[in-house]
């Protein structure tokens, strides 16, 4: 259960709602957006309609998008989300370009061995005894020197799904993992590489 809503939490959202997006009121209060969405709702707030998209904006996705992926975009553009600038990017007819997108990234890219490939959702999966299983899947359990267990799954960091470096894996539950995607920021996210050091 998260923490109470104190009458000055409600306060900041009944002065700002107008004024700032969900994001910037859950960023300023430490809160998930969807939790403030929520208090919004439960006090009589509704958006009128999303912020739209200015052309500076969309110029900043189709510049940035289909060679940097959403990080960049997300650099570039503060105030939106990663899920909303996916959203745009998908509008716009936007897809990005793994291979540049990692070379731009500094993550070096190489061509995958004869065992491995690639997931329809872009990890790197390895056949073992038969079976597909993820590439991530496999380094988590050779650091931790055990199986996952049923409700831990590997989060990648920097949200690139085949970048599977030490530290741009951690290991979350399921409900942290699904928390940390929708935007809550108090989910504290630790690299394998530092597990590796202990």
């Amino acid at each position: 259960m998260g923490k109470r809503v104190s009458e000055a939490e409600k306060q900041f959202i009944r002065d700002n709602f107008d004024k700032m997006s969900l994001v910037e009121i859950a960023q300023h209060l430490n809160r998930r957006p969807d939790h403030v969405g929520g208090i919004a709702r439960k006090m009589g707030l509704r958006k009128l309609k999303i912020t739209p998209w200015t052309k500076d904006e969309e110029d900043i996705i189709k510049m940035y998008f289909p060679e940097w992926g959403a990080n960049k975009c997300c650099e570039m553009l503060p105030h939106r989300t990663r899920e909303q600038i996916h959203w745009k990017a998908k509008r716009l007819g936007l897809y990005c370009n793994i291979t540049k997108q990692r070379i731009n990234l500094g993550i070096k890219h190489y061509n995958l061995e004869k065992n491995k490939s690639y997931s329809t959702q872009g990890y790197i999966v390895i056949k073992v005894n038969g079976k597909l299983r993820t590439e991530q899947d496999i380094i988590a359990e050779r650091i931790l020197g055990r199986p996952l267990a049923e409700n831990e799954v590997v989060h990648h960091i920097n949200g690139i799904k085949d970048d599977n470096r030490l530290t741009n894996l951690a290991i979350l539950n399921r409900s942290d993992h699904v928390k940390l995607h929708n935007g809550d920021t108090n989910i504290k996210v630790t690299p394998l590489s530092e597990l590796v050091k202990r």
